[in-house]
C-alpha cells in the first residue's frame, strides 16, 4: 500500500505528448484522440483495485517510455472505472506539487471522464469512469 509522501519507483509507459495506452502485456488498450498532457506510468510492484499496476501521473519532468524514476507521491486522485477502484497517484521529483501542476491535474481529471466515456462507448465497453476526489500532500 502506498500513501501520500512516499517515495516510489515509477516506470514510465507514456511520454508527455504520447497517445497510446498499453496493457501490461504490451497490447494496445486505446489510442487517445489528444496527446497526453503528462507523462504516465505505474508504481513498480504496486497494484490497483482493478488488478492492473497502480497508475501514476508524472508532473515536474518529461521522462521517456521505459524509464524508471524514484519519485514522490504528491497527489492522489480517487476514481472508479466501471465500478472498480482505479486510483491515480500524482508523482513528482519534488516533494510537493506546484499550484499550476495541481490546477493542470484537476482540469485534466475534469475532462478525462468524458473522453474516457467516448473511448469506451466506441469499444462497446459498458460502465463509466468517475472521479471521486483529489487530495494533495
Amino acid at each position: 500500500m502506498v500513501v501520500l509522501g512516499d517515495t516510489v519507483l515509477v516506470e514510465v509507459e507514456i511520454a508527455r505528448g504520447g497517445r497510446e495506452k498499453r496493457h501490461p502485456d504490451g497490447s494496445i488498450d486505446y489510442v487517445s484522440p489528444v496527446p497526453a498532457p503528462f507523462a504516465y506510468g505505474s508504481v513498480v510492484g504496486a497494484w490497483g483495485g482493478d488488478g492492473d499496476p497502480l497508475d501514476a501521473v508524472i508532473v515536474g519532468c518529461s521522462p521517456s517510455p521505459g524509464a524508471q524514476l524514484s519519485l514522490h507521491l504528491v497527489g492522489h486522485v480517487r476514481a472508479l472505472d466501471r465500478g472498480l477502484e482505479d486510483d491515480k497517484w500524482v508523482a513528482s521529483p519534488e516533494r510537493v506539487a506546484r499550484w499550476y501542476q495541481r490546477a493542470g491535474v484537476r482540469l485534466f481529471f475534469a475532462v478525462y471522464p468524458w473522453a474516457r466515456g467516448w473511448i469506451d462507448a466506441r469499444k462497446g465497453r459498458p460502465g463509466r469512469f468517475e472521479v471521486l476526489g483529489v487530495r494533495w500532500r
